[in-house]
């Protein structure tokens, strides 16, 4: 397979990664908005109060839903990918570097967080992974500009 098919065939990888995690990240984030008593069922938070509430429906749905439109915009917008990628990847391992902390002190975390430091290793992973992939395009598109753009005329031998 040559190198500029090879190219070809991850041009669209950006755009789909930040997709999946544009969807899931809203997806989630609105579910925690509107519905703030799911993420006490599945992490054993409690939320009782009024401000325990407003707190996790602004973490956990407010951002999330946040993080998610970001991705989504980073998506459809050229000019945003690297830059919708890497803050991603910063957001998202910080996420994972939060997390792990906590398995070193607390291994027993159970199902949800294992499952939650899993899903988040996997995305930073791709996203760091689609970050490379359009930076390989970039400059695969860059030398293929210069080639056509640059031409050196052997004919002429009194340049040598």
């Amino acid at each position: 397979m040559s190198e500029n098919r090879l190219v070809d065939n991850f041009k669209n990888t950006p755009r789909i990664i930040l997709l999946i995690v544009g969807i899931i990240f809203a997806s989630y984030g609105l579910v925690c908005m509107v519905f703030p008593q799911i993420v006490g069922m599945v992490t054993s938070l409690s939320a009782e109060g009024v401000a325990a509430k407003i707190e996790t429906q602004a973490m956990y749905g407010g951002l999330q839903l946040g993080l998610g439109i970001w991705a989504l915009l980073c998506a459809v917008r050229q000019e945003f990918q690297n830059m919708g990628l890497l803050s991603l990847v910063f957001l998202i391992g910080g996420l994972v570097l939060g997390r792990t902390y906590g398995v070193v002190f607390e291994p027993n975390a159970g199902a949800y967080i294992w499952g939650a430091l899993f899903f988040e290793v996997l995305i930073t992973l791709a996203l760091l992974g689609a970050l490379m992939a359009n930076a390989g395009t970039r400059v695969q598109q860059s030398l293929h500009h210069q080639a056509g753009g640059s031409k050196v005329d052997t004919t002429d031998t009194h340049q040598l």
